[in-house]
């Protein structure tokens, strides 16, 4: 159950922060120390070089400062998230998740899904992560565990 203070925190928080689709790529080329520094927390999650290969991609600024990027790729109809990640000053905050929402909310019936490597240290909350925000498990290799967006 969310309690009233989680409410008014969460309103006041999303004030703060600012979390728009764009053209990440072109972010990267704008603002790339700002950038370099948030794919240089994201633990093997986001690469730079999937930044610049991604068709869009949401960023979240705070006080015109990027804390978190998210960038996909359009491979045959199938909108495939690359990763999600932000400043480590700004996890387990809310960050990822208002990101993660704005994508599946653009895609308006599209198919989504993403990839999360199994030698990542973090695979496991990561996709708990996706499963919490309606993705689903759709294949396991020794290599990677596969999630499809469930609309």
């Amino acid at each position: 159950m969310i309690c009233e203070y989680s409410v008014i925190y969460m309103v006041l928080y999303m004030f703060l922060m600012y979390v728009y689709k764009t053209d990440v790529a072109t972010i990267l080329c704008l603002r790339p120390r700002q950038m370099t520094e948030v794919l240089r927390t994201s633990s093997g999650l986001v690469s730079e070089q999937g930044v610049r290969e991604a068709s869009y991609g949401v960023i979240c600024q705070e006080e015109m400062v990027v804390c978190g990027v998210a960038h996909v790729t359009i491979d045959e109809g199938v909108h495939v998230i690359g990763g999600i990640c932000t400043k480590a000053s700004h996890r387990h905050q809310g960050v990822g998740a208002l990101m993660l929402e704005l994508l599946t909310h653009e895609l308006q019936g599209a198919s989504a899904r993403t990839s999360i490597r199994c030698d990542n240290q973090s695979h496991d909350r990561v996709v708990s992560f996706y499963e919490t925000r309606n993705f689903r498990v759709s294949s396991r290799s020794h290599t990677h565990t596969n999630l499809e967006f469930c609309q």
